[in-house]
């Protein structure tokens, strides 16, 4: 695929090269042609085409004049050729093509070539121009000296039509010019189309033309031949007349046998024998309809409106009966001259259609479209535009696309506020299929604008139907948020609701709904399209397979929303079923443990059910049970929530109470807070948030290590051993004791030492002390004050490996009996395992007292003894 697009990409670019180039050499040999010559600032050559002229001395280029962009022909006659003549030839041969010219311009017929500007001369040419010329008689006939090569192509292969060799010896004829022998050959008369009595006798008639239009008729049929070959050679002339005595002896087989005889008798030898000019045109051979047609284009200028307008009426008919290049070449033009008087362009443009559709793409770009162009221009008459709204496929088939872009739209815009209602439907249906050349910013705000105004403001039932069709069909063209937000509100306010404006409505939204380029989101169903239709759907002028459709089409509407919202909703909630997974699955400091309210929250459910609830039941499965009776729960919920708190807050009490028991007369002023993130019996999710806002305001002390549970809380054995009584004396007076040696004031040796670099805030970072040194009463008042900030106040002790650990095992039975805990070498060695990290101190906690002396294992050994 790469390969052909390279492949078409070089030949491309090889043909514009190629065309430039030779564009740049015409007009090079042009300039060098035409030095300072005054016919090169009015008119500008583009391509050499043809030789006319005697001996085919002028070349014909195609050209344009520079101020109108008018079609012409140039003529240049180059003097360089007649370098080699005698000063008195080449002055002979310049006044005689300068007399062609003059007479030329002056002759005013149509059909003699019209001089569009006369004749010019400068040091090294000679120039003038005249109305459009592909080439010259000679050319057609196979002469083509002068011409270009290779040949253009409409002159390769060229032949003449029945028609157009009629129509050609109907023509005038040109003045006879006399043979000198001194002259240059091209500066003769040429010998083989010269009368016989020219040679024989020395005179001169109207005869004589005649004769040599009796040759050029044998020549047009006989490519080119003429009757003898005299090669300019006057004694070989001379010889052949005598011998034109007897025409019986001449072989006139390809000329039609119509004119055969009449051919015959114009060569006759004897001039008294040959027909006059009126007689030879009134021959049945030249009643040809397309003769006739031609003729009547040639006399149009002298006729009126009425009898131009009847003959106009009537060509339609003749058009298919006359050669395809005669229509383009002959009759266009000849139509397009009438063009300027607009009240006849109504009877004039559809023949130029007519032969619009006839002609080939190439064809009608170059030889139609330019004189169509100022009739789209046209809004008066108004038949021009409906003419052309007719015949719009045809314009936009063979259209370029560029000139449709500046032409053809610019017709369809004011077609649109035309007043007419025939020629706004035709344009309406035409919009479609030309909108893909619309451009974006053209369609947004040149086109819709229009077919909205029209829309909205038309009194004409189809043509609001009509312009809806026409938004249908050019929804594909169009962005999908200028359908949301441009159609849909102009939708809405359309004024009628006759039942075509409802379908075409219904079927706009349908396309909108089901193309894949455009699509209606869920959103825009909901909240703009459905409520729009459904007012729609109860029209009393709707029938009933209308009602269905307009149904139906909602009912899709419908699906289409609950489908895509009940995926988005399922999307969400699995969202919100993970986060809630990830919430459970992470460890917090809540403990689960029995509800106590279960009994209360049974007796509710067991309860009978008021009218109150009963009556609430409807809303069961709404997902408002939040809402429902306050509050967000059921009373049984709220019974069963208020006997969990209830129970919590006694056991929460009486820990308390046993806890400030137990603590010495000393620190009775700091009272234990009471935890609230220990409840025993389970919490509803809004509970557990409040009270985790209501912990976030409160400034939370420094987290210390679990000490172990309180006493008040050990559920104790059925059946204690026999010693346990005195463990327990023990047990309670090792405790006092050394809870005395706490509350005791430090002693004149002893003083707070704050770890160094902290200052005087007495907080210790970082390494905290070996707890393996402390004394037991330390850890007692530790164990019954567990939220009580501790404060670390005594030197740092110098950390060393031990040689021996103390066992501290003897302590492990002077506790009552309970849920066996951590034996004392467990803490101890859990102590050493610990990272050194000392328990922060608040800023604001009042310093403590320096800890005693610790135990000796001498004491130690007392006590236990």
């Amino acid at each position: 695929m790469e390969s052909m697009l390279n492949k078409l990409r070089s030949s491309m670019s090889s043909a514009a090269t190629s065309a430039v180039s030779n564009a740049v050499q015409i007009a090079s040999q042009v300039s060098n042609y035409l030095p300072g010559n005054p016919v090169t600032r009015e008119f500008e050559a583009t391509a050499h085409v043809a030789s006319a002229g005697p001996g085919l001395v002028w070349k014909v280029y195609k050209g344009h004049k520079k101020s109108t962009k008018q079609d012409a022909a140039i003529f240049v006659f180059e003097k360089r050729i007649l370098d080699r003549w005698d000063k008195q030839e080449r002055e002979a041969m310049l006044d005689r093509l300068r007399k062609g010219v003059s007479q030329l311009t002056r002759l005013r017929h149509p059909q003699v070539l019209t001089v569009q500007h006369p004749l010019e001369e400068s040091r090294d040419t000679l120039a003038f121009a005249t109305e459009p010329v592909f080439a010259s008689l000679a050319n057609v006939l196979g002469n083509t000296d002068s011409a270009p090569s290779p040949l253009p192509p409409p002159l390769q292969d060229y032949n003449l039509y029945d028609v157009e060799i009629k129509y050609g010896l109907m023509q005038p004829f040109w003045p006879f010019e006399e043979y000198v022998p001194n002259r240059q050959t091209i500066c003769q008369p040429t010998l083989d189309y010269l009368a016989p009595e020219y040679a024989l006798t020395h005179t001169l008639d109207p005869a004589a033309d005649l004769f040599s239009l009796g040759v050029v008729t044998h020549a047009l049929f006989n490519s080119g031949r003429p009757i003898f070959q005299n090669h300019q050679d006057f004694v070989t002339f001379k010889r052949n007349c005598c011998e034109l005595k007897n025409t019986n002896t001449l072989q006139l087989s390809s000329i039609p046998e119509g004119v055969r005889e009449e051919v015959r008798l114009l060569l006759h030898a004897t001039p008294q024998l040959r027909p006059d000019a009126l007689q030879f045109s009134k021959i049945s051979y030249f009643e040809d309809v397309g003769v006739k047609t031609l003729n009547y284009l040639d006399q149009m200028f002298q006729w009126d409106n009425m009898q131009k307008s009847q003959f106009y009426k009537s060509l339609p008919q003749i058009i298919p009966q006359l050669p395809h290049r005669v229509c383009v070449l002959r009759v266009v033009p000849s139509l397009m001259q009438e063009c300027v008087n607009t009240t006849m362009v109504p009877f004039v443009l559809p023949v130029i259609l007519l032969v619009s559709e006839r002609a080939s793409r190439e064809e009608y770009v170059e030889h139609i479209l330019p004189h169509l162009k100022p009739i789209m221009k046209m809004t008066d008459p108004p038949q021009i535009m409906l003419q052309l709204m007719q015949k719009m496929e045809l314009l936009l088939g063979k259209t370029p696309p560029e000139d449709v872009r500046g032409d053809v739209l610019p017709l369809l815009y004011r077609a649109l506020e035309c007043d007419m209602q025939q020629i706004q439907e035709l344009c309406l249906s035409v919009i479609p299929s030309c909108a893909a050349l619309v451009e974006s910013h053209a369609m947004k705000n040149a086109l819709l604008p229009k077919i909205k105004k029209l829309c909205l403001a038309t009194g004409y039932l189809s043509v609001r139907v009509n312009c809806l069709v026409c938004v249908g069909k050019i929804l594909e063209h169009l962005d999908r948020w200028l359908v949301m937000d441009d159609i849909f509100p102009f939708l809405e306010q359309i004024p009628s609701r006759e039942s075509p404006v409802i379908m075409a409505i219904v079927g706009i939204f349908k396309v909108a709904m089901t193309h894949k380029k455009l699509g209606i989101s869920k959103e825009v169903l909901a909240t703009r399209v459905l409520p729009f239709l459904f007012p729609l759907s109860i029209e009393n002028s709707l029938t009933p397979t209308q009602h269905s459709a307009v149904m139906s089409l909602i009912k899709e509407m419908t699906e289409k929303v609950e489908a895509e919202h009940r995926v988005k909703l399922e999307q969400l909630n699995s969202i919100k079923d993970e986060q809630k997974a990830l919430q459970m699955a992470m460890p917090t400091s809540l403990a689960s443990g029995s509800t106590p309210g279960t009994a209360s929250t049974a007796a509710v459910n067991g309860s009978v059910v008021s009218p109150a609830e009963a009556a609430t039941d409807m809303f069961a499965g709404l997902g408002l049970n939040q809402f429902a009776g306050g509050g967000g729960s059921s009373a049984s919920q709220k019974s069963a929530m208020s006997s969990s708190s209830s129970s919590s807050a006694a056991a929460a009490a009486a820990a308390a109470a046993a806890t400030a028991a137990a603590a010495p007369a000393g620190n009775k002023t700091q009272q234990p807070k009471t935890d609230v993130t220990s409840p025993t019996a389970s919490l509803s999710m809004q509970d557990k948030h409040r009270m985790m806002k209501e912990q976030g305001l409160q400034k939370q002390p420094p987290l210390l290590p679990s000490p172990p549970p309180p006493s008040s809380t050990i559920t104790k054995n059925t059946q204690p051993s026999s010693s346990s009584s005195q463990t327990s004396n023990l047990t309670s007076s090792l405790i006092t004791s050394n809870l005395s040696l706490i509350a005791s004031p430090p002693g004149p040796h002893q003083h707070t030492a704050p770890m160094a670099g902290l200052g005087n805030t007495g907080l210790s970072y970082g390494m905290r002390p070996n707890l393996t040194q402390q004394p037991l009463g330390t850890m007692n008042s530790w164990a019954t004050s567990p939220t009580q900030p501790q404060s670390w106040t005594s030197p740092m002790p110098h950390l060393q490996p031990q040689p021996m650990s103390l066992n501290l095992g003897a302590f492990d039975n002077l506790l009552p009996s309970q849920p066996r805990p951590p034996s004392m070498n467990q803490m101890a060695s859990n102590f050493k395992s610990a990272p050194m990290l000392a328990p922060l101190r608040p800023m604001n906690a009042t310093p403590v007292p320096a800890p005693v002396r610790p135990l000796t294992s001498s004491d130690i050994n007392d006590l236990l003894s």
